[in-house]
């Protein structure tokens, strides 16, 4: 377990004893919660993500496709088979903010100093 030197934080596991020897605050997990997790989303996620889908396609055709909310509905309604992924398997998360947010990812961002890096850095495909 090297590659855990040095942290402290919480680190959700199985129950494999090699993790013991870490510094870090142990948490389990459920298995089956992301079975429940995935049919709650199902339940609750599946009608409401149908009451958007319907507003943005009725939205599209009066608003100017190059407008600001224009662009973001045409390519939300691009991205819907991904942005409704999450609802297949509870493992998935509906945001990737952890990811977004995780030390260095920014610098990271910066030094890879590409055409695609610069429109994730803008917020743009």
């Amino acid at each position: 377990m090297q590659f855990l030197n040095g942290y402290s934080g919480y680190l959700q596991v199985d129950g494999y004893a090699g993790y013991e020897q870490a510094n870090a605050t142990l948490a389990g997990y459920w298995a089956q919660s992301f079975e429940v997790k995935q049919q709650q989303r199902q339940l609750l996620a599946i009608p409401l993500l149908q009451q958007l889908w319907d507003w943005w396609e009725k939205s599209k055709s009066t608003l100017h496709k190059e407008s600001l909310l224009g662009k973001a509905i045409n390519y939300s309604l691009n991205q819907w088979p991904k942005l409704i992924r999450y609802l297949e398997d509870g493992r998935l998360n509906i945001d990737n903010n952890r990811a977004d947010s995780a030390p260095g990812f920014v610098q990271w961002c910066l030094a890879e100093n590409t055409p695609a890096t610069a429109r994730v850095l803008r917020g743009s495909s």
